[in-house]
């Protein structure tokens, strides 16, 4: 084989690779979709959650998304920080983000209802739901719709939209979706601060015109 060709063939493996590399960082690879086998938000993984949208019927609760730099792609599946992009601008409480992303993770069905016509789904309150959840996993956009009680049980009618079934679900699943826009906006006064990036602070007390002042600096 001549010294072009095989350059030629190694350029041809690399761009196959590459490619294939760029194509699992954004879908879900069949090892991950066998992890989730079995769970009622079966192809839900926190680490590849890019953007989260939280309805109440048309009202747009909260629509966040994963805030990434150079440093913090999505191939490292770090979580990263959080942005609140909608109805207001923001920074995300990521103890608000992490107890939904737990909500999501061990929801589990007390009971699968299949075969379920349009008026079951109506009656079931899903045609109207009173919360409905989207969630950007990699490239698939997975949208759950949470109806209304079981009636006489602790139950919830929740429906994940390309499944053939209805499930009922404990109530806590709910209680951790029915949330405020206040719930998920950082409770930081200082948004931006990073204490290991602090060289200096200046403490003051009393007026201005007479405070004693305190000035500390890192070396």
């Amino acid at each position: 084989m001549s010294k072009q060709a095989t350059w030629v063939l190694a350029t041809i493996a690399a761009v196959m690779l590459g490619f294939i590399v760029i194509y699992e960082q954004h879908t879900l690879t069949s090892s991950e979709v066998e992890s989730r086998r079995g769970q009622v938000l079966n192809r839900f993984l926190r680490d590849r959650v890019t953007r989260v949208t939280l309805q109440r019927g048309d009202d747009v609760v909260a629509t966040m998304q994963r805030d990434t730099s150079e440093e913090e792609t999505l191939d490292t599946m770090n979580v990263g920080t959080w942005r609140l992009s909608a109805p207001v601008q923001g920074e995300v409480d990521t103890d608000a983000l992490d107890a939904l992303f737990l909500a999501c993770d061990s929801v589990t069905a007390r009971r699968t209802i299949s075969n379920v016509s349009d008026e079951d789904r109506a009656t079931f309150g899903l045609d109207d739901p009173r919360l409905m959840l989207t969630l950007q996993v990699a490239d698939e956009t997975q949208i759950v719709r949470v109806g209304g009680d079981e009636e006489g049980t602790e139950g919830v009618f929740v429906e994940v939209e390309g499944a053939d079934v209805v499930y009922i679900v404990g109530r806590d699943f709910f209680e951790a979706l029915d949330q405020s826009t206040d719930h998920f906006r950082s409770k930081r006064l200082v948004p931006d601060f990073v204490p290991r990036e602090l060289t200096q602070f200046v403490l003051t007390g009393g007026s201005t015109a007479t405070a004693p002042e305190t000035r500390i600096e890192a070396h």
